[in-house]
């Protein structure tokens, strides 16, 4: 299990409290001119963003050059686009719709996505050279997106316990892709052990497993502590205590820095097996990330 990936899903599955992100808008913001419809509501959408993991995360159907592509109504932060469980925090407060689509370049169109709206994120899969989700280019590579996306036709995509929700989309977008810088070092055996990001994740999960939100604060992004300190973060703090592993028992294998940011692999006991978590620098120190 890739330790990381528990926490995206804590967010598409509606497990995570509401809370937004509260951080100033990018400025490099990419553009889109265009419509989301839900149940007969229109809804305008007017920024773009391109967004690619580090290759540790990748999606194998998505390859190395895969990124995703956020279409929304308003814009987004540096710290949503670093933390996607932030946007979908947003999402579940009502203050951001839109539609998310994940893009392998080399198969010229989108590979799934998910449904921003009413409180929901749900996903939905694309079958290969189907005509319901299209891209019309333009242009697309590993560096950024140009051309239309739309559905021909109005689809429905179902939610758990609730009547289906009848979507269409379609516009015209812009945006350059946000990708993680190259490695600058990697560091192995018990360099990666003793390394402030180990250390990092070893206070992170302690105080994750005992409920030490002051612990949380010295060892987790600022802005994604934020969230699990929220009046209505009761649920996403209890999911984070029951995934952390006993940090006694974590080995840290490699650390892969990328300028201000790292990522961790190793391993530790079931059900977590395989460790595979991010590092963002704050100032001088090194924090967790929730993804």
């Amino acid at each position: 299990m890739i330790l990381r990936a528990f926490f995206v899903s804590l967010a598409a599955t509606g497990v995570v409290a509401a809370i937004s992100s509260g951080a100033a808008a990018l400025r490099n913001a990419g553009t889109a001119n265009g419509w989301l419809k839900v149940n007969g509501k229109e809804i305008p959408l007017k920024y773009a963003y391109g967004v690619a993991d580090a290759p540790e995360f990748a999606m194998p159907a998505l390859g190395m050059d895969g990124f995703d592509l956020l279409v929304t109504d308003k814009p987004l932060s540096e710290a949503d686009l670093e933390c996607r469980t932030l946007v979908m925090l947003r999402v579940k407060k009502g203050d951001l719709h839109g539609i998310i689509l994940a893009f392998n370049p080399a198969n010229k169109g989108p590979h799934n996505g998910n449904l921003l709206y009413g409180k929901q994120s749900p996903f939905f899969s694309i079958l290969p050279e189907s005509e319901e989700h299209r891209f019309e280019p333009g242009s697309l590579s590993r560096e950024g997106i140009k051309g239309k996306v739309l559905m021909p036709k109005e689809q429905d995509v179902t939610l758990p316990g609730a009547d289906p929700l009848k979507f269409q989309y379609e516009a015209a977008v812009e945006a350059s892709v946000r990708r993680p810088g190259p490695v600058t070092a990697t560091l192995t055996g018990k360099a990666a052990q003793e390394s402030p990001q180990a250390r990092a994740l070893v206070a992170f999960c302690k105080a994750g497993r005992d409920g030490s939100m002051t612990g949380l604060q010295a060892a987790g992004v600022k802005e994604q502590v934020a969230a699990l300190q929220s009046a209505d973060g009761k649920d996403l703090l209890n999911a984070v205590r029951q995934s952390l592993p006993d940090p006694a028992k974590l080995k840290v294998t490699k650390v892969m820095i990328r300028g201000n940011m790292a990522v961790l692999q190793g391993s530790a006991p079931e059900p977590v097996g395989q460790l595979t978590m991010k590092c963002l620098r704050e100032g001088s120190a090194w924090k967790i990330s929730l993804n």
